[in-house]
Parts: C-alpha cells; sequence; structure tokens
C-alpha cells in the first residue's frame, strides 16, 4: 500500500502511486470494520429501550431517516480514513478492519477537538427568554 520506488534518474525520484483497486481493498475492509462498530452501537441503543419496540421508531428515537444518513456517513468516514491511512502504513485486512471500526469514533473526537478552538458565539436574545417584570420570583 506504500506507494513503491521504481527507481532514480537525474537526481529524481520515481514513485507509483496506488492505483484505485489497491486503494478499493482496505476501503472495504475499513467498512467492514464499522459495520462491527455500528452493530455494537445498535445492540446498546436496543438495550436501553428494551421492550418498548425498535430505538430508532417514535416515540424513543429519531425515526429511520436520521439512522440511516448516520449508517451512510459513518460506513464513508470509516472507508474514506481507512483508505487514506493505508497509503502510509503497511497493513493487512486485521489492520484494516480496527482502523475502520475506531475511524468514526476518532473523526468524532478530532471534531469535537476542532470545534472547541472555534470561538464560542453568544445566543442571540430571543423575546420568548425573557423574564418578567420584577426578576421572575413572584410569589
Amino acid at each position: 500500500m506504500i506507494p513503491a520506488v521504481v527507481g532514480r534518474s537525474g537526481g529524481r525520484l520515481w514513485c507509483v502511486e496506488p492505483s484505485l483497486p489497491e486503494l478499493l481493498v482496505p476501503a472495504v475492509w475499513g467498512a467492514v470494520g464499522a459495520v462491527a462498530n455500528l452493530g455494537v452501537v445498535f445492540l446498546e441503543a436496543s438495550q436501553r429501550v428494551k421492550g418498548k419496540g425498535w430505538p430508532w421508531r417514535p416515540p424513543w428515537g429519531p425515526g429511520g431517516g436520521p439512522y440511516a444518513v448516520s449508517l451512510v456517513v459513518n460506513l464513508v468516514i470509516a472507508a474514506f480514513a481507512t483508505a487514506a491511512v493505508s497509503t502510509a502504513i503497511p497493513g493487512n485486512g486485521l489492520v484494516f478492519f480496527g482502523l475502520g471500526a475506531a475511524a468514526p469514533v476518532v473523526v468524532k473526537k478530532v471534531a469535537r477537538y476542532a470545534q472547541s478552538l472555534l470561538p464560542a458565539q453568544d445566543p442571540q436574545p430571543d423575546d420568548r427568554t425573557e423574564e418578567p417584570e420584577g426578576g421572575g420570583d413572584q410569589a
């Protein structure tokens, strides 16, 4: 998966970049790892609503649409992240499976950290949140 050095000529280093099939195998293993991770997350969610129905059905969950979008986004993140990492490190199916399982969690933590670096925005005043005259302590 690491770009292979083909040779040197005239002080230049020639490399072969990974082709699509070389990136596809780690991406598939990463997606399979993400499926395993999402399966565990699903089992945890279904235990929380035990006896009440499926965790994505209202009123215990948001419905099937957001759940399906979440699955697709996690699979795409895992596939792309694993394919990207596979260009830098040698590995096999087990390594790429682990990377795919961890990718959504790692990306979520990195995104949370990046969001914490952004300046906080003050909430806009809203007419509904104003306290009544007298400070709100009325008996």
